[in-house]
């Protein structure tokens, strides 16, 4: 896959959403695919992500299982799914989140597992729902993602 330089997401609901964190699932190799999360979305539904991001996210993958995971980001299908992060595992299994060290390319950005385990976990995701979409990040590089407000029965 050529990689673009910044990955934009426009996250869209009928009300005013902020604090989304939406992922790439990118099928790589022929074992487990890697998942690419952005960062939380602004006040206007926005979130950019670098390229140092993304490839610094793919390494960590290979350093976390090296056995679970293969191919390179130059070998990967441009053709990625988007979707909604959900924060519910790691919700209910916060001391096994919590047990692992941060990795090579999250120790730039984080003090410690518990600092990223706190923004992972406080994002609205658990508010709204939203349905995987495909696309292909050679031709687009500024994604447009439709997500819905849950129902008290969702």
């Amino acid at each position: 896959m050529n990689l673009p330089d910044v990955i934009t997401i426009k996250v869209i609901c009928k009300k005013e959403i902020s604090n989304i964190i939406t992922c790439l699932k990118v099928k790589a190799g022929n074992k487990n695919p890697y998942h690419i999360c952005f960062p939380k979305s602004d006040g206007n539904g926005i979130a950019r992500l670098l390229k140092s991001e993304f490839v610094g996210q793919f390494a960590d993958h290979l350093e976390q299982g090296l056995m679970d995971y293969n191919g390179t980001i130059e070998t990967a299908d441009p053709e990625v799914e988007v979707y909604l992060f959900d924060p519910t595992l790691m919700l209910k299994n916060r001391d096994l989140y919590l047990a692992w060290p941060l990795f090579k390319h999250e120790k730039l950005r984080w003090k410690s597992r518990e600092e990223l385990y706190d923004y992972m976990t406080s994002c609205s995701n658990k508010n709204y729902k939203g349905e995987i979409k495909v696309i292909n990040l050679e031709l687009l590089n500024n994604i447009i993602y439709k997500i819905q407000e849950r129902l008290l029965n969702d």
